[in-house]
């Protein structure tokens, strides 16, 4: 072995170019580097206190690549050989700048678009989109089958779009790339669809026309000896009973006696044919109250008996001292109701004049007479006059001194 002068190297000194040095080591029990060494300087192998050498178990500790995106077409670009996953971000001062990520297998040659997962969701991408400011989250890249990644600028407008590489070292599987959150989405062929109207599937469309050979599922019941009452509420589906014998239960609401109370809504009485009664004069009976079940009534011919008088019929009559403006003779009868006159009587005292009934006041002209002094009018419609809804009967009439009106009729939509 050659003798080299003055071989050895200070510890703490910095290193001197051509001198080969004598590797030592020293203890030490505490971690990091001893006191006193910088970069660039001579270190020693470093000993634990059982005598064995400190080795670096913590990934290695790779700076970060920055470059700029100044115009379309730029591209900022890493040697990723050693690296396993990759960390990108931008920052700085632009405007409506997109860019695409892309990879190569063979130093830069040729390249092609790979995708990454933003950092603060499960959305993957294979361009920014256009930015026009520094994003809220970064992307990922698993790269350890790349030799080289780079962004390339596809869309630019004004600024400087500074980006930050920073590579990894664990030997990490590729960054998941994320799924759907929530619905996942099923694509497929079905073989047979469930076609309205299909002789070979059960659903048949509404009022479709029923084949022969029409297949389908048939109602469901339930056996109940007894019938029961159900615990589903109005509006609820519920299954039909059925007896052990197979019959469907149903509800026979049945008849009501004569004269017998009608809970109206959920009864109905059923009446089977009339009653005759002699035509001799005598009442012919009335039920105990409004509302009960009354039997039809007919002569022993068979004619039935009807009641010609209107349920809700009225009368009304006014004199008058002098003539009268507008004059309310028949009140308005209500909402959606209208007054129906079928019979109006006049009569005049001593000074002849001009009597007229009006569809409400100073309304439109209904009916008009020009009685002769003690003179006057009856008459019944063979068709009622109807008036406006809800409108009133008025008179107005001029030159006339006592006068009196009779009017009848009824009340109905």
């Amino acid at each position: 072995m050659s003798y080299q002068p003055n071989a050895n190297q200070d510890q703490g000194a910095v290193y001197t170019p051509g001198k080969v040095g004598i590797a030592g080591g020293v203890r030490q029990d505490a971690s990091g580097a001893p006191s006193g060494v910088v970069d660039g300087d001579v270190h020693p192998f470093i000993f634990n206190s059982d005598g064995r050498l400190k080795v670096v178990t913590q990934p290695a500790q790779i700076p970060a690549t920055v470059d700029n995106i100044t115009s379309n077409g730029d591209t900022v670009s890493i040697d990723v050989t050693l690296f396993s996953n990759l960390t990108i971000h931008c920052t700085g001062t632009f405007s409506t700048v997109n860019v695409t990520f892309e990879a190569s297998i063979n130093g830069g040659t040729n390249w092609f678009t790979v995708q990454g997962v933003r950092s603060n969701a499960n959305t993957v991408e294979t361009t920014t989109g256009n930015l026009s400011a520094a994003p809220a989250y970064a992307w990922e890249f698993s790269v350890n089958a790349y030799t080289n990644f780079r962004v390339r600028a596809t869309a630019f407008a004004s600024g400087t779009q500074v980006w930050t590489f920073q590579p990894g070292t664990y030997a990490t599987e590729p960054i998941p790339a994320v799924q759907v959150t929530g619905t996942q989405p099923v694509s497929g062929t079905v073989a047979t669809t469930m076609a309205a109207n299909a002789t070979t599937t059960p659903v048949k469309a509404r009022d479709g026309v029923a084949g022969a050979s029409d297949t389908a599922i048939p109602p469901l019941f339930v056996r109940r000896d007894t019938p029961t009452a159900v615990t589903p509420i109005a509006g609820d589906y519920e299954f039909a009973q059925i007896s052990a014998n197979g019959e469907q239960w149903v509800r026979s609401i049945g008849e009501v006696a004569d004269d017998a109370a009608v809970t109206l809504g959920t009864q109905r009485a059923i009446m089977n044919g009339a009653v005759a009664v002699s035509m001799d004069g005598t009442d012919p009976l009335a039920v105990s109250a409004e509302g009960d079940a009354a039997l039809l009534r007919s002569d022993p011919n068979r004619i039935l008996l009807v009641n010609q008088t209107h349920p809700r019929f009225f009368r009304a009559a006014v004199d008058y001292a002098s003539a009268q403006t507008n004059a309310t003779v028949v009140a308005a009868p209500g909402v959606g109701l209208s007054l129906y006159i079928t019979d109006i009587i006049i009569s005049n005292g001593a000074t002849a004049g001009n009597i007229t009934l009006l569809d409400g006041s100073g309304g439109s002209l209904l009916f008009e007479i020009y009685p002769a002094v003690n003179g006057g009018v009856a008459h019944s419609f063979r068709n009622p006059i109807k008036l406006t809804a809800n409108t009133l009967l008025a008179c107005t009439s001029t030159t006339v001194t006592t006068h009196a009106i009779t009017v009848t009729g009824y009340i109905a939509a």
